[in-house]
């Protein structure tokens, strides 16, 4: 992947709806994945100075399952969260590129891992998901 010290992700303007839910994708079982992921992400947007996550807002059930069924179908696990108990833990959830995708983030990687294992949240099998 190529990165350039400079480049940013590209945030929205349309203010993030807090009151949804943040789908994080492929988070569990394994913290190795997203340990890797979120390095990734630093490394790509290194001017930004966060380890990130790739999410997906959604604002009721509904639009979870939506969600499972067009944009999740590769992960097996996704991890559901309240937009308000992340930023409430002291995470950063920015709306980055094309709606409904945001991204958690922090500037420690350890400290984003933990306040992610410590906010309340429910890891759940996606049923559509499609090796």
């Amino acid at each position: 992947m190529n990165s350039k010290s400079g480049s940013t992700p590209k945030l929205r303007r349309t203010p993030l709806d807090t009151s949804g839910y943040l789908i994080v994708r492929g988070l569990e079982p394994s913290e190795a994945e997203a340990r890797y992921a979120a390095s990734r992400f630093r490394d790509r947007f290194q001017a930004w100075g966060s380890f990130g996550l790739s999410g997906y807002c959604a604002p009721t059930r509904v639009e979870i399952d939506a969600l499972c069924g067009t944009q999740l179908l590769a992960w097996h696990w996704v991890a559901i969260y309240a937009i308000e108990d992340l930023l409430g833990a002291g995470l950063n959830v920015s709306p980055t590129f094309r709606t409904p995708h945001v991204t958690v983030h922090h500037c420690d990687l350890d400290q984003l891992m933990t306040l992610l294992d410590l906010t309340p949240h429910n890891v759940e099998e996606n049923p559509y998901h499609q090796s």
